[in-house]
Parts: C-alpha cells; sequence; structure tokens
C-alpha cells in the first residue's frame, strides 16, 4: 500500500509541475524591457520495457 501511495504521489507532483509556466519582468525602463518565460515539463515513464522506460524532462526558457 505504502508503494502505491508513494507513486500516485509522484503522478500528481509530476502532473503539476508539467502545467508550470511562469514569467517575470526583470527589466522595465523607458520602454526597454528585459521577460524572462518559461515553460518545466517533467515526466518520467515507469515500464519493465527498457526502451519506454526513463526520464524526459524538459526545461524551456524564452
Amino acid at each position: 500500500m505504502k508503494k502505491l501511495t508513494v507513486a500516485i504521489s509522484a503522478v500528481a507532483a509530476s502532473v503539476l509541475m508539467a502545467m508550470s509556466a511562469q514569467a517575470a519582468e526583470i527589466y522595465n525602463k523607458d520602454s526597454n524591457k528585459l521577460d524572462l518565460y518559461g515553460k518545466v515539463n517533467a515526466k518520467h515513464y515507469f515500464s519493465s520495457n527498457d526502451a519506454d522506460d526513463g526520464d524526459t524532462t524538459y526545461v524551456r526558457l524564452g
């Protein structure tokens, strides 16, 4: 039962993180503006097949 709870918690955290997108205004003066935005997509597949098992997390900044 404990393994199932940990697995469900990990999946829930991954789903919340996968939908995460953030933005911040770093500089804004005299109509010159610098913004930083990004997205984190956290994924990990648990599989007995070695080709499918593993981490496919990525971060995208702009």
